[in-house]
């Protein structure tokens, strides 16, 4: 059975392809170079190799094609250029539009090469053509259900390839009439269909591409500066632009050259209907007045923004940081309790930066204090070591062991295997206790995890815990994923003194004991 449909060549060396997998319909692509070779590829199915297995099945299904096709031609006496040698341009229009009707690729294709032609000065002929496309722009609901990947909209794909191809040839007008109305007709495409579609849709349409498109024409020429600042004003306002914020970002880097003062004028309006001034929309306006004007030199003002909204948790940041780095470590520290009395939920990142700063003081209770709190709930080898740094070697063989306690009673369990209690031996490179405490505990997870520290100083008691553990999950565990961990373990123990044996031995044993797992034995061949 043939699993690929709709294979056509999109362009020149470019092709693409559905392919009807087990987990809904994927959209396979693929471009050769001048040489034959992959140039790019991609494919939305879930797997996570790179290229997945649909690349090179699509490279078959392309050759296969090639060679159907080159049959056909060598079989059929005339060819398509020798066909039209012999009709008129009045017949070859009529076919042309009358297929169209009911071919809306061929439609699109006409429309992307030769709509230019028809345009008059003052007219932008690309709003009709794309709302046609996107009309005709259909989705099976099954694919959505079953695909990781986000779903591309052909239409919107290949003006997108026009629009770039324009920009790269200095058509700067044609680019920019193309990605207007891209933005325009997706907007209303999306007020217009079940919201359920739109959350399966690519976001790049309304994030960034034809955006990128804007902002590249404005690099490159100052012809429609004014131009774009008044559509960017006029658009944005609209409700079907609510999920839409790349008009502001255009905007704000045309008011450099246009109208700086309307464009704060405008970010202050919006700001004023914003009540919750901590909100991440009102972070949003802040941040575009900053970027503004440390884009025209004006760092005072940009820092003025930061320090008067400091109940932005972002800002408070930076806020914090630039006092810590001069040495202003007192108002760092009331600028953090200050913002925790606002916002009393936990973060990390002020119990670091109240550290750095006790650190800096080398005031000992409050880095104990801070770093404790740290490792409170698990080991954190990097906390870990500050802690310990702050007490004696007397003092911290008494509080190694409180801490030791202090990770067992966590778990309100002593029976249950605690990894913070093994991290705390491994720090302290205590070979032997951890070695009995691994032993207590019947699972090959514990010991692949830890079997590293143990292994050297004691081989055969690691070799013997891993034999049995593993023993043990063999007996419970089927399947060719589970013979393959065995083979890792199996692999690990090979590298510790003697396990070469232990595994000879364990192997030619699960030989005759699981004789009737053939995935089983074909794994672990390799191993003898």
């Amino acid at each position: 059975m043939n699993n690929f449909t709709d294979l056509r060549e999109v362009a020149e060396n470019k092709w693409q392809a559905k392919y009807h997998g087990n987990y809904g319909v994927y959209n396979v692509k693929l471009t050769f170079n001048a040489n034959g070779d992959r140039a790019n590829f991609s494919c939305s199915c879930p797997s996570d190799g790179n290229p997945c297995k649909h690349i090179a099945m699509l490279e078959k299904e392309i050759e296969k094609h090639q060679k159907q096709t080159s049959g056909i031609k060598k079989a059929v006496a005339l060819t398509v250029e020798e066909v039209l040698k012999h009709i008129s341009f009045e017949e070859l229009q009529k076919f042309v539009a009358e297929q169209t009707k009911y071919n809306p690729k061929l439609t699109n294709a006409l429309m992307l090469e030769f709509s230019s032609r028809a345009r008059t000065k003052n007219e932008n002929p690309y709003f009709e053509i794309l709302r046609k496309a996107l009309k005709n722009v259909r989705f099976d609901y099954e694919d959505f259900y079953y695909s990781e990947d986000r779903f591309e909209i052909e239409p919107l794909d290949e003006w997108l390839e026009k629009a770039k191809n324009c920009l790269k040839h200095e058509k700067y007008e044609e680019a920019l009439l193309i990605s207007q109305a891209s933005i325009e007709e997706y907007a209303d495409w999306c007020s217009n269909v079940d919201n359920e579609i739109c959350d399966y849709i690519e976001t790049d349409y309304y994030e960034s591409v034809f955006f990128d498109i804007l902002h590249k024409i404005v690099e490159k020429t100052t012809e429609f500066n004014k131009k774009l600042y008044d559509y960017c004003k006029q658009e944005m306002q609209k409700s079907k632009y609510q999920n839409f914020d790349c008009f502001n970002d255009l905007l704000a880097k045309l008011a450099t050259k246009t109208d700086p003062t309307e464009f704060i004028e405008l970010q202050d309006s919006m700001l004023k209907k914003i009540s919750d001034k901590s909100s991440f929309e009102a972070k949003k306006i802040f941040d575009r007045k900053i970027q503004f004007y440390r884009s025209v030199g004006q760092t005072e003002k940009a820092d003025e923004i930061i320090e008067n909204n400091l109940q932005i948790e972002d800002f408070c940041r930076q806020a914090v940081e630039k006092r810590i780095s001069n040495q202003q470590y007192n108002d760092a520290k009331k600028l953090i309790n200050n913002y925790l009395k606002r916002d009393p939920s936990y973060s990390r990142y002020w119990d670091e930066r109240l550290l750095d700063i006790a650190q800096k003081e080398k005031d000992v209770p409050t880095i104990r204090k801070i770093t404790f709190k740290l490792i409170d709930s698990h080991f954190n080898k990097k906390y870990y070591e500050i802690y310990r740094s702050t007490f004696s070697a007397e003092e911290w063989a008494t509080e190694l062991e409180k801490l030791i306690q202090h990770y067992g009673g966590k778990l309100n369990n002593k029976l249950s295997f605690s990894a913070s209690i093994a991290d705390v031996l491994v720090a302290e490179k205590a070979d032997e206790r951890l070695m009995t405490y691994l032993e207590k505990y019947n699972d090959v997870q514990i010991i692949d995890r830890y079997y590293a520290a143990v292994s050297v100083s004691f081989s055969e008691r690691t070799l013997s815990l891993f034999r049995k553990t593993i023993d043990i999950f063999a007996e419970k565990n089927l399947g060719r994923d589970k013979y393959e961990y065995i083979s890792g373990l199996l692999k690990k123990m090979q590298n510790i003194k003697g396990g070469k044996t232990v595994v000879n031995e364990m192997v030619t044993n699960y030989r005759t004991i699981y004789k009737n797992r053939p995935a089983m034995m074909e794994i672990l061949r390799a191993l003898l």
